[in-house]
């Protein structure tokens, strides 16, 4: 791919823009962005410029999760969830398509989008509306999210007011990437020379006050994570790759604490819901044995197991809420090439020097990690491309040199 100058828009960057648009706006654009993504990255470039570390992880991950789907339990899932691991994609695609000026573009108006978005969600809350752009939204129409709040006086719960969406009308898409978008912000003001832009810290106070009104409290677990990854950055400790390795064992191992004892689950509060769903899940996992239900497969299993099992009649019917958890019961193999990926990404991003770019992808890495532990981000429609192109923005400066396996 020929270099082009600071100004111009190319193709690569215009497809990387709409799965932001997409992230905000809706799912459509991503498609869209995804398959001009794809077309340029594999299209106008030899391969011998990917990363091939990258790429095996990525297509044994493909493999595993398809082997899975055709010796699982279940039937096929849908073509969009059995292929939704085509995301990851862009992890060794970003580095070829775009350098690091355009990167620091990209960003930015990922930042701009992120705030007109975070206003969106405030004035959901002010105004008492579930929002105005329904026509986006995949169902044609938006439906209030309420906040509950427990009254003494009347011994229950009662609403308060609206939840804060954003403009993409969900709350774990909104307030997974407008933290993950906020982080950019940070690590530019803590790993870089230059100034944070004034509207760049306008857009984080508005992010920060509609990450308030929405509720979602995985994504300030997230947003700490990734602010300690950044600050560790900032200090540039000698036995920083093993720090930042023992903190995502450290995540990891609270998630198996959440799912397995009780007691650290009514630590952490408003987990009934979950816990009932993990211990379903962990028993499932046992009952689908090594060749799992089926990678994508658990929606669908969930609707149909769900309303006839006690205790699990009024819970949300998608996924286990814990993605480790999720690949072990649709797909356990394809944990082996999801490890190696991330222990790959964390080498790649722990090199001898760690910049604004690798900071900020490695505090991704740990946030996305965080959420994992409580959502199923690896199958958040919106979230889950916006975050691997985002974890590929820091891998700009490890390009592989051709013919060879990178760095």
């Amino acid at each position: 791919m020929h270099r082009h100058d600071r100004g111009k828009m190319t193709p690569a960057f215009l497809s990387l823009c709409l799965i932001g648009f997409g992230a905000h706006f809706g799912v459509a654009l991503i498609q869209i962005g995804f398959i001009g993504c794809v077309i340029l990255g594999f299209g106008s470039n030899p391969l011998t410029r990917v990363d091939r570390r990258l790429i095996a992880l990525v297509f044994l991950f493909g493999v595993m999760a398809l082997s899975h789907s055709l010796l699982g339990q279940e039937p096929l899932a849908s073509a969009d969830y059995l292929l939704r691991w085509r995301y990851l994609l862009l992890l060794p695609l970003v580095p070829i398509l775009l350098k690091p000026p355009e990167v620091h573009r990209l960003l930015g108006a990922f930042v701009v989008l992120t705030g007109i978005s975070a206003l969106y969600g405030i004035a959901q809350v002010i105004f008492g509306s579930p929002g105005w752009l329904g026509f986006l939204h995949p169902e044609g129409t938006i439906e209030p999210l309420w906040r509950y709040v427990w009254s003494p006086d009347q011994n229950r719960w009662i609403r308060d007011g609206l939840k804060a969406t954003g403009t993409i009308h969900n709350i774990a898409a909104f307030a997974h990437t407008t933290m993950l978008v906020m982080l950019w912000p940070l690590a530019s003001g803590l790993l870089s020379r230059d100034r944070v832009p004034p509207w760049q810290i306008l857009a984080g106070l508005l992010a920060l006050a509609a990450l308030s009104l929405s509720g979602a409290r995985a994504a300030w677990l997230g947003f700490g994570a990734g602010t300690m990854v950044l600050i560790l950055c900032r200090w540039q400790l000698k036995w920083f790759r093993a720090t930042i390795f023992s903190l995502l064992l450290l995540i990891g191992g609270l998630g198996v604490g959440l799912l397995t004892h009780p007691g650290l689950q009514k630590t952490a509060g408003s987990l009934t819901g979950r816990a009932s769903i993990w211990t379903h899940c962990l028993q499932t996992a046992k009952e689908a044995g090594p060749y799992g239900l089926g990678y994508g497969t658990h929606a669908g299993y969930s609707k149909r197991v769900y309303p006839r099992t006690p205790g699990l009649e009024k819970t949300v019917r998608t996924w286990c809420h814990h993605l480790p958890l999720s690949l072990a019961v649709e797909a356990p193999f394809s944990l082996i090439p999801a490890a190696l990926l991330m222990i790959l990404l964390v080498f790649m991003l722990t090199g001898s020097q760690t910049g604004a770019l690798e900071g900020y992808a490695l505090a991704c890495i740990v946030a996305f990690w965080t959420i994992a532990q409580l959502h199923d981000p690896h199958f958040q429609r919106e979230f889950f491309p916006i975050a691997m192109l985002m974890i590929g923005c820091g891998l700009v400066n490890k390009e592989a040199p051709s013919g060879t396996d990178g760095r």
